[in-house]
């Protein structure tokens, strides 16, 4: 009994261990799917608040907005989108794809058919941890068909482990639509290995087809069908994928030529392919929403370029059968094919000269290996080796991003080219994935974004060099536990550590582990652990102004029909809005926030429609010119800016505007400095200092000022000019003065001050963060609404957000001293800070002492106006009327500025006349004073020390030499 059962036992183990030698990457795969979605998923309580679900990154937000649509209208996305680029409107196919409608379709199926909001914004929450998730799936069917199940796994691991831009895509919350792409193209890179592998092994022909043999053509149809659906899903999800047909193009130019050279016909190959290129396009021609050429909407080019390349297959094909027909020399079959290409491209620029310009920016766009000025000023879209001052910058970003896995992958693909070039076969599909990795390595080169492409590939030949190993040692020939040796599992352990060790980080951890030590932890958790939402700071703002300005459709026109949030609008290239429409100036980065969470119209989007209109009136210097850009009939009413468009500090947005103002006339260094001070003996930028131009501008003037009068200060700054040599040549740059005690100077009068200004070239009059002329007030624009959040010491803790609204402004009609300067001085509270302001403006009396003003801000009767009434309800409010007072006679008055004057045209206007003692000619309502009447904190003159910390910019550029 005890014999049998022993052996039953043994029996048992060794059937056990067979399985597991058969089975063993399933639960090794599932565990490490597992760990990426828990991962990605893990701070999803973050995203979740009272208010509703929050996003990170942009274009997040205008998914939100798109899903929400095609659940309302299933399986219906939306065809054009009058909620944003006002006053024109737009239809952006890269949203409102496939992508929305599989999101749509699940929050359906959760919602059980009738989800709300919420449950909406949950599954698109996690939308980009699913799809990042399941990606490893095709990438180790991938890995594996050219390397082995241990090939697959390994490239599982790399993906999991890897924290660049695939990780960071494909977290909760980051909801565009770059998860699903990198999801859809890998499944149409393993869609098309399926197809010619297929291909090899069927040798389909032409004749075939002609016969009818169905049994024939049955598995390379249904491959060439797998390899077209794959490609159609994947254009589907993003239009600009068509960038995978130059992949393939360029694939079967490479793989076809080799096949005929080592004497095997390339029709197979081009047979499966050219099926399953017109499949895909047939199927893409489905979504066509816009006749023309354009990569950003489904549009002619997607279909007609897949049919081209299928074109090319079939005469390539043709080419080969001639060459065989009339015995031409093999050798010179990729000359013509390559002659063949550039007749056609030629051919094309000279009849389609347009196409063939908007062709060629397209593919610069994606492997041109550099992006235009403007487009640097989108983080996504930099080239990997924009920092200039950082030598091998993209190594250290490989390195960081993929550790060793990065040399393994290049060391697998040089392994691949290698059995390529010396074997027999061909290896179509190794063949594939090089190509597939070259044009990776050009994008991610070109924009930085592309890395959640990149590490594919990376993954893919990483699992491939561990594969090489593998057989290498035997492995592959393994059938019984017993049959492994010591030595090959020390080596694959070996290369597991190599591929996980540059991940795991020591006592380091920003992750607190139990009992608070910081212990041993990985940087890819790290990153999933600081994972979160942004735009927070906006959210008050936002939802004031849902709540507190007209419905779209009813400014200044209460009795008229509200637009449609969700309706659905016919596409039309310049959308006529109704009366009461308006818009909300901003810049294009917030345009997203402003639709979907404050459910108005911003003039500027992230998909930079508006950008250069949103540049132009935030560097404007004159009021009523910054005005004629956003008024006509379909006017502009309010205007949103932030610290982060007036701070020089850190993660900041500055320069932004500069790179696409119209007219290219305003740089960075027309509107700052930078002043530098020497330490062991090399300059470090410690400050900015602002010019005039600064101060000059809109967003200061509003941001800063708050629409005020701002006058000089008989303060200025010294600096020396030192000149220096760098590696671009030699330069002057401004320095501290040798002796500190002469960096400002402060003078008992303006005149003073100018007289020394006038005398010294290296001074400026203002100091640091003052004007050097005087900066007149705004006469329409008045802050409506400050957030409850506060910007950073950059901006002396301002509102992070302030609200302005474009007014007609109150007429004041005044009389005092003649030939003097009247000034209007008025207390405002901020109501979400309970902090105070004091706007001015001065006017000038003519011989008889008259003198007109325009008022923006209002004293009184704001209960009488709201959103109902087709106006705002404004959170800024005076504390107590306006003062009117001249220091040339100390004659002064007060008077009440009621909403009504201020908001309506053609308004009775403010009588005022100054005479000393004298009291308000306007009636009086309140005159009594704000229990917080502390002056609002504005951005003053700081010693050189607070400069040094709250003016901090990146070392960009930073010459970095000694005295020449």
């Amino acid at each position: 009994m005890n014999q049998r059962t022993g052996q039953q036992t043994a029996v048992d183990r060794e059937q056990l261990l067979e399985w597991m030698m058969k089975w063993y990457h399933v639960p090794i795969l599932l565990g490490l799917l597992a760990f990426m979605f828990w991962n990605r998923a893990r701070t999803w309580r973050q995203f979740v608040t009272d208010s509703g679900v929050l996003f990170s990154g942009n274009d997040a937000w205008y998914h939100v907005r798109q899903t929400t649509y095609t659940v309302h209208n299933w399986p219906w996305t939306m065809p054009f989108d009058p909620w944003t680029h006002f006053p024109v409107g737009t239809a952006s196919g890269q949203f409102g794809t496939f992508y929305d409608q599989i999101v749509a379709t699940v929050a359906l199926i959760v919602g059980l058919g009738s989800p709300d909001q919420g449950t909406i914004e949950l599954t698109l929450l996690f939308a980009p941890a699913v799809f990042g998730t399941l990606t490893a799936i095709p990438v180790y069917l991938i890995a594996r068909r050219v390397s082995g199940r241990l090939g697959g796994l390994t490239a599982v691991l790399v993906l999991s482990f890897a924290t660049g831009g695939f990780l960071q895509r494909t977290l909760v919350g980051f909801s565009d639509h770059h998860a699903a792409e990198a999801f859809f193209q890998a499944l149409a890179i393993l869609g098309l290995m399926v197809g010619i592998r297929v291909a090899t092994e069927e040798k389909p022909v032409y004749e075939l087809l002609l016969a009818r043999e169905t049994d024939a053509l049955r598995r390379p149809l249904i491959a060439a069908l797998i390899a077209g659906v794959g490609t159609a899903l994947y254009i589907s999800v993003w239009p600009p994928g068509i960038m995978i047909a130059a992949v393939f193009s360029a694939f079967f130019v490479v793989q076809l030529s080799i096949d005929y050279r080592r004497g095997q016909s390339p029709e197979h190959t081009a047979f499966v392919g050219a099926g399953a290129l017109v499949i895909a396009a047939l199927l893409v021609a489905v979504r066509i929403s816009t006749f023309s050429f354009t990569a950003t909407d489904f549009s002619l080019l997607q279909p007609a370029l897949l049919l081209l390349v299928a074109l090319g297959l079939v005469v390539m094909a043709a080419i080969a059968r001639w060459f065989d027909r009339t015995g031409t020399d093999q050798r010179l079959y990729p000359v013509v094919i390559l002659g063949g290409i550039v007749l056609t491209v030629g051919t094309v620029a000279l009849v389609f000269p347009d196409l063939y310009s908007y062709m060629v920016s397209q593919s610069l766009r994606f492997i041109g290996l550099s992006t235009t000025a403007a487009q640097r000023t989108v983080t996504e879209a930099q080239p990997l080796s924009m920092n200039s001052n950082a030598r091998n910058y993209w190594v250290r970003i490989m390195n960081s991003a993929y550790g060793l896995a990065f040399y393994l992958a290049v060391a697998g693909a040089f392994v691949a080219l290698a059995r390529i070039v010396t074997d027999d076969d061909t290896h179509p599909e190794k063949m594939l994935l090089i190509v597939w990795g070259v044009f990776m390595t050009l994008a991610v080169f070109t924009q930085v974004r592309f890395n959640y492409y990149f590490a594919l590939p990376v993954a893919v030949f990483t699992g491939y060099f561990a594969g090489t190993i593998t057989d290498f040692l035997g492995l592959d020939t393994v059938a019984t536990v017993d049959d492994i040796e010591i030595h090959q599992v020390l080596t694959v352990l070996t290369v597991i550590f190599l591929i996980t060790s540059p991940f795991i980080a020591v006592g380091n951890s920003t992750v607190p582990t139990q009992g608070g030590s910081q212990g041993i932890s990985l940087s890819t958790t790290q990153v999933g652990a600081n994972n979160g939402p942004n735009g927070l700071p906006w959210q008050s703002s936002l939802e004031w102004m849902a709540n507190n300005t007209p419905e779209e459709g009813r400014y200044d026109n209460p009795n008229g029909t509200a637009m449609e949030y969700y309706g659905k609008y016919d596409q039309t290239k310049n959308y006529q809005y109704p009366d009461g429409a308006y818009g909300v100036m901003a810049w294009w980065d917030y345009g997203h926030w402003i639709t979907v969470r404050g459910e108005r119209i911003p003039n500027a989007n992230p998909f930079q429609q508006g950008a250069q209109i949103a540049a132009d009136f935030l560097l404007e210097t004159n009021e009523n010119e910054a005005t004629d850009l956003i008024d006509g009939e379909e006017p502009t009413r309010y205007v949103m800016v932030d610290w982060q468009m007036v701070s020089m500090g850190q993660n900041s947005k500055y320069r932004a505007p500069t790179y696409f103002e119209s007219n290219d006339t305003v740089s960075a260094g027309d509107l700052a400095f930078r002043l530098f001070a020497e330490q062991n003996g090399r300059y470090q930028l410690i400050s900015m200092v602002p010019t005039q131009r600064h101060f000059d501008s809109m967003r200061t003037r509003l941001y800063t000022f708050n629409g005020s009068a701002v006058d000089p200060k008989p303060v200025v700054l010294n600096w020396d000019e030192q000149p220096v040599q760098t590696e671009s040549g030699s330069m002057t740059i401004r320095t501290l003065p040798s002796n500190s005690s002469n960096l400002y100077k402060q003078f008992d009068n303006m005149s003073a001050a100018r007289e020394f200004v006038e005398q010294d070239n290296s001074s400026r009059l203002g100091g640091l963060n003052s004007p050097s002329e005087p900066i007149p007030a705004l006469k329409h624009y008045r802050m409506v609404h400050a957030s409850s959040d506060v910007g950073p010491q950059s901006v002396n803790g301002q509102p992070w957000v302030k609200t302005f609204e474009r007014v007609p402004g109150a007429t004041v009609n005044g009389t005092g001293p003649a030939n003097t300067t009247v000034t209007a001085n008025v207390t405002m509270r901020m109501s979400s800070t309970g902090e105070t302001f004091t706007y001015k403006q001065h006017a000038k009396t003519d011989e008889q002492g008259q003198f007109t003003m325009t008022l923006p801000y209002s004293t009184t009767g704001y209960d009488n106006w709201g959103p109902k009434s087709g106006h705002t309800n404004v959170s800024v409010r005076a504390t107590g009327p306006y003062t009117f007072s001249t220091n040339a006679t100390n004659a002064s008055t007060t008077a009440n500025v009621t909403e009504t004057q201020v908001i309506e045209n053609n308004s009775k206007p403010v009588q005022v006349t100054l005479q000393s003692g004298n009291q308000s000619t306007n009636e009086t309502a309140n005159t009594s004073q704000a229990v917080d009447s502390t002056e609002m904190r504005t951005v003053d003159d700081v010693g050189i020390d607070q400069a040094k910390q709250d003016a901090r910019l990146g070392t960009e550029h930073e010459p970095k030499a000694k005295v020449a």
